[in-house]
C-alpha cells in the first residue's frame, strides 16, 4: 500500500482530543514543527460543529499538511466497515484505525477501500487501559491478522516493551507500529524504539499543558529520532519470568544438581502445576518456535517423560491457538507397558515413518537425558527425522567432560533452541522487582557468576 508517515524527522503523533475548536487548532499549529502526524477521534469534528471534510482540511492547514489519522476503531461487519471507511476516506482522512475482533473480512474491507485511494489502515492489537482483554494471545493473533490483511501499521502500547517486541517480530520490518503509552503513562521512548516502535502518540500531556508547543518540543527532544528500531532481542520474557518466580519454578538457595555440582539456584518445571502457568510456558515455546522459523519444519511435538509430557501437550495447544498449526503429540514411557494395545508399549501417540520430531523439554544442563531419549526412539525401528530441540531453560553449563551440551546435541542431529538462557535471565532478574522488592536475594547474583566461571559453557 502507498500510505506512509515520514520517518526522517519526528516520531511524534499528536492526539488532537480537544473539544474547543480554537484551542485545538492553536495547539495543532504550535505543535506542527515537532510532529509527524495528527490523530483525531471521529467525534471531535462534531464538537467543533464542522463536517469531517472541513475538519480534516483545517487540521492540515494548521499543522503543515501532516497526515491525519482517524481513530475510529471500526469494529463492525465487513459491509458496514466498508461503508464507514469509504465515507471517512472521502472526507480526506489519510488513515483509519480499526479493530480486528470482528474478523479478518471486516479488516480486509477497510484495506480494500484504502487501496482504492492510496490511504492507510492501522489495526489495534493491544491497549494500555487497565483490565483490557487484549492479552498476549490476542495480540499475537491480531498481529497475524495484520500481516495477512496487509494493513500499513498496528497500534500497540509503548509502555509494554515485551508486547512491542513480539509484535515487531510477527508483523515484520516494513509494517509501522504507532504507540500510546509514553510520557504520563510511564513508557520510555528509547526502550520502546529498541523494541520495535516507529511513532509515539501523545495527547493529554501536550494539549492540557499551558504551552502545547513547548510541551511538544520537550517530548520531541526526548524521543530518539536517529535510533534504529527493533534492535532488542525479538522476545523479552518479563511476564514469563514472573510466572516462573510465582510458581517457584525458579528458586534460589543452596542446591545439589543431578551432576553433583552445587548451585545457588534450581529450576524445577514440576511446579508448573496449573492452567495459567502451563498456558504461559506453552505460549513462550510457541513464540520461540515461530521466532526460529520452525512452524513448518516438524510434524510431531515429542516430550520425554516425565516433565516433557505436559510441556508437549501445552505447546501443541498453543501452536494451534496462536498460529493455527495443528501438530501431533508424542511422549515416551519410563517403564515399558506389557498389556493392552502393545503398539504403545513404549510410546503414547503415533510415530509414523518419516515423521519430523521436535523435542521439547524443561531444562538442559549436560544434555544426557536428551541423548537417552534419541537412543530409545531409534530402537523402535520406525524411521524419523530430528527437527530440533526446544527447551524452556538453558543453564549454559558444560557437561561432565567439559563440553558444551548444545554443541554436542547439534552434532548428534538435534539442533537446540532455548526460550530462556541463564545469563540473560540473571541479568534481567538483577534489576527485577515484585511489589517493590528485589526478586534476587542478596549474594545470589554473585554466586551465579562464580558458578558460571567454573562451569559455564562458551
Amino acid at each position: 500500500m502507498a500510505f506512509q508517515i515520514s520517518t526522517s524527522g519526528s516520531r511524534l503523533i499528536l492526539s488532537l482530543d480537544e473539544k474547543d475548536y480554537a484551542k485545538a487548532m492553536a495547539a495543532a499549529k504550535a505543535c506542527a514543527p515537532y510532529i509527524a502526524a495528527v490523530k483525531v477521534h471521529p467525534e471531535m469534528p462534531l464538537y467543533w460543529k464542522k463536517s469531517h471534510a472541513d475538519a480534516v482540511a483545517e487540521i492540515k492547514k494548521a499543522c503543515g499538511q501532516k497526515p491525519v489519522i482517524l481513530d475510529a476503531k471500526l469494529a463492525d461487519i465487513d459491509s458496514s466497515n466498508q461503508m464507514k471507511s469509504s465515507y471517512y476516506y472521502d472526507a480526506g482522512f489519510d488513515a483509519i484505525i480499526c479493530h480486528g475482533f470482528s474478523g479478518q473480512d471486516a479488516v480486509a474491507a477497510v484495506v480494500a477501500e484504502a487501496k482504492k485511494r492510496n490511504r492507510g489502515v492501522f489495526l489495534l492489537v493491544s491497549m494500555t487501559s487497565k483490565g483490557n482483554l487484549f492479552g498476549l494471545r490476542e495480540a499475537v493473533r491480531l498481529c497475524k491478522m495484520a500481516k495477512e490483511t496487509g494493513v500499513d501499521g498496528i497500534v500497540a502500547p509503548g509502555n509494554d516493551y515485551e508486547r512491542l517486541a513480539v509484535a515487531r517480530k510477527i508483523i515484520g520490518k516494513d509494517t509501522l507500529i504507532i504507540s500510546p503509552g509514553i510520557g504520563k503513562q510511564g513508557g520510555d521512548s528509547s526502550k520502546a524504539v529498541a523494541a520495535g516502535c516507529d511513532f509515539f502518540i501523545a495527547g493529554r500531556s501536550i494539549i492540557e499543558s499551558a504551552d502545547p508547543g513547548k510541551a511538544a518540543k520537550e517530548l520531541y527532544d526526548s524521543i530518539p529520532t536517529g535510533a534504529v528500531r527493533g534492535t532488542e532481542a525479538p522476545f523479552s520474557h518479563s511476564s514469563l519470568l514472573s510466572v516462573l518466580l510465582k510458581k517457584q519454578v525458579l528458586r534460589f538457595g543452596d542446591f545439589t544438581l543431578k551432576s553433583g555440582r552445587k548451585s545457588a539456584y534450581f529450576f524445577n518445571a514440576g511446579n508448573l502445576d496449573d492452567g495459567e502457568a502451563l498456558q504461559a510456558i506453552g505460549d513462550a515455546f510457541a513464540l520461540c518456535i515461530y521466532e526460529n522459523g520452525l512452524l513448518d519444519k516438524f510434524d510431531v511435538v515429542f516430550g520425554p517423560a516425565y516433565k516433557g509430557i505436559p510441556i508437549a501437550t501445552t505447546v501443541a495447544r498453543s501452536l494451534s491457538e496462536l498460529f493455527g498449526v495443528n501438530k501431533r503429540v508424542l511422549y515416551d514411557r519410563k517403564e515399558t507397558k506389557d498389556y493392552g494395545d502393545l503398539k504403545d508399549k513404549l510410546l503414547v501417540g503415533n510415530l509414523k515413518p518419516g515423521d519430523r520430531l521436535l523435542f521439547v523439554d524443561d531444562v538442559i544442563t549436560t544434555g544426557g537425558t536428551k541423548f537417552e531419549s534419541i537412543e530409545k526412539l531409534r530402537k523402535l525401528g520406525v524411521p524419523f527425522d530430528l527437527a530440533g530441540l526446544v527447551v524452556l531453560f538453558d543453564r549454559q553449563e558444560t557437561d561432565l567432560e567439559g563440553k558444551n551440551p548444545l554443541v554436542e546435541l547439534e552434532k548428534a542431529g538435534l539442533k537446540p533452541y532455548c526460550v530462556l538462557r541463564s545469563r540473560a535471565t540473571f541479568e534481567a532478574l538483577k534489576t527485577m522487582q515484585v511489589a517493590g522488592q528485589d526478586v534476587l536475594p542478596d549474594g545470589i547474583y554473585e554466586k551465579f557468576k562464580e558458578h558460571q566461571k567454573m562451569y559455564g559453557s562458551k
